[in-house]
This record gives C-alpha cells, structure tokens and sequence, in this order.
C-alpha cells in the first residue's frame, strides 16, 4: 500500500509540473502574438502612496514643545526681574529713580531700533 501511495504522489508531482509548463507555453505565445500586432502593455502606474509620518516626528513634537516651554519660561524670568526692580523702594517708601529711568532708556532705545 506504501508504494501505491507513493506512486500517486509522484503522478501527482509530474502532472502538476506538465501543466505548469503548459501555462508558461501559453503565456508566453500569447504574449508573443501580442507583441507581433503591436500591442504595448501600459505600464501599471505607480500607485500614490500615502506619505508616511516621519519616525523621528514624535521627537520633533517634543522638541519643538520643549523649546516652547523654554521660551516662556525666559519671557517670565525677564517679566519677573523687570517686576523686582521696578517694585524696589527707598527708605522712606519711593521707587527708585535709577531702575525707572534704566526702564525707560531701553524702552526707547527697542522702539528706536524697530
């Protein structure tokens, strides 16, 4: 029975390979008359391929945020001192003269530039 078993399996293998072979045959004698009455396939166009997202564009969120968060930390920091030296007081409760006008001067002086 073994033998039997065996014997189909490579009937089997070889009519498989035989009419693989004919598909081939075929085919390539279609494709052949094809070419012979001038019959130019289309290329296949290239399908529009969704941009993919950039792997690092995670980091660059974050980093652009980051920097954000640094800007406005520093805006802060110059609104606080700004602040401080504004608010100082002499002795007897009056602002100090020397921060008001350096204040001032550098106001002038970015309208001047800009």
């Amino acid at each position: 029975m073994p033998r039997e078993f065996a014997k189909n399996v490579e009937e089997r293998k070889q009519l498989l390979k035989k009419q693989l072979i004919q598909k081939k045959k075929l085919k390539k004698d279609l494709q052949r008359a094809l070419k012979e009455e001038g019959y130019t396939p289309e290329q296949k166009q290239a399908k529009e391929r969704k941009k993919r997202p950039s792997p690092f564009q995670k980091q660059e969120t974050e980093k652009e945020k980051k920097q954000e968060e640094i800007q406005e930390r520093m805006t802060q920091m110059q609104r606080l001192q700004k602040h401080i030296s504004l608010s100082k007081k002499t002795k007897r409760g009056q602002p100090v003269m020397k921060n008001v006008v350096s204040h001032l001067l550098d106001k002038i002086q970015k309208s001047m530039k800009t």
